[in-house]
């Protein structure tokens, strides 16, 4: 006999106006359960605001899923959720900067030296996401995209 996990948020239905979820959902094992519930205690006219990453390093020990855009609206099904806006949020240029500091970190031999590493490095290589900037917020800067925004509004 299999135990499933349930995921229940201890709230009432119906209950918010707008529920946050920022960099949570891909550190859940079934982010589709956490949607629902989203849902559930959303008010009709309520707003669910979701920021998830695309192309990003493994952040902890409990990071599961990445999100294209298509996949966070799949978590919120058009049946009960309207999008207001999805968009890119933050571009191949974050992408850069973080996966350049962590992939140079791997060859560093101490934890004193990938301490100073990180001091020196983040601020240059976070430069790296202005780029962006001169990219339209087209496909091209979907593809590469660090993380996707979705606002949506419950029917």
């Amino acid at each position: 006999m299999s135990l499933q996990m349930h995921i229940f948020l201890p709230f009432k239905g119906d209950c918010f106006d707008i529920v946050y979820s920022i960099a949570v959902l891909e550190h859940v094992q079934k982010p589709w359960v956490v949607a629902d519930e989203i849902c559930r205690v959303l008010r009709q006219g309520g707003h669910v605001v979701v920021k998830l990453p695309f192309l990003n390093v493994i952040h902890d020990q409990h990071d599961y899923f990445r999100f294209t855009r298509k996949g966070i609206r799949s978590l919120f099904d058009e049946k009960r959720v309207d999008v207001v806006q999805d968009q890119v949020s933050a571009g191949g240029g974050s992408l850069i900067s973080i996966f350049l500091l962590e992939y140079v970190e791997q060859f560093v031999p101490t934890q004193y030296l990938k301490g100073a590493w990180h001091t020196l490095m983040r601020y240059p290589f976070s430069s790296f996401k202005y780029l962006d900037r001169f990219i339209d917020r087209s496909e091209k800067l979907e593809r590469t995209a660090n993380s996707f925004s979705f606002i949506g509004r419950k029917r």
